[in-house]
């Protein structure tokens, strides 16, 4: 008897596979995901649990290194539109359990010169809803320090038709990169302060 099984396209050879394989295994902090030796809050998320009325956990697939980190370079900074295709999957399988899916999104000018948003590019196959919009701003994330980060003012803005969109429901935050928290946590705080339940995050990397 034949058995037909479901045609998947392949992305990688069985080698590059293993090498994006995410690190559930690894020790980490069970707030943000950052690898560490031990389980228990890291010292950013001790910090920010200090300022903010809400607990924001987030769930990275890989650690921000080796692969993961040329891989995002390739993709999000040499704007190789087809390398999307490569952890799709894996981000779909995260978020496709919550009510609302929101990606961070870039400014116009970003857009401009990228011409895509990275992170959209992973939700082909998810319904998504741009809720948030980008405000202009004189320098990206990747060019600030670390406590430059930190004193960002709130960087986004409410798209006015999405806002009854969200109220009481279950928003799940899609980003590239986990660094300081920073962008996350202004995203969350403005969600919840027009009405959203609650606010977690996916992100490809920690």
């Amino acid at each position: 008897m034949l058995s037909f099984k479901p045609f998947v396209t392949r992305y990688l050879c069985l080698h590059c596979e293993k090498l994006f394989q995410p690190m559930l295994s690894e020790k980490h902090c069970f707030q943000c995901g950052r690898i560490q030796s031990i389980n228990e809050l890291c010292e950013d998320c001790l910090k920010w649990n200090q300022v903010k009325s809400f607990k924001l956990i987030n769930q990275s697939l890989y650690s921000y290194d080796g692969v993961i980190k040329e891989y995002i370079d390739r993709y999000k900074f040499q704007g190789d539109y087809r390398l999307r295709k490569l952890v799709a999957t894996q981000i779909t399988e995260l978020i496709k359990k919550y009510e609302v899916v929101v990606p961070i999104p870039i400014n116009q000018v970003t857009m401009g010169v990228r011409k895509f948003n990275q992170v959209t590019g992973w939700l082909e196959e998810v319904n998504y809803t741009m809720v948030l919009t980008a405000k202009p701003k004189l320098k990206a994330q990747f060019q600030k320090n670390r406590s430059e980060r930190l004193q960002t003012q709130q960087p986004f803005a409410m798209n006015e038709k999405y806002v009854e969109m969200i109220k009481q429901k279950q928003i799940c935050l899609v980003d590239d990169i986990y660094t300081t928290g920073t962008t996350l946590h202004h995203a969350a705080q403005l969600l919840l302060d027009n009405g959203a339940q609650s606010v977690r995050s996916i992100t490809l990397a920690r």
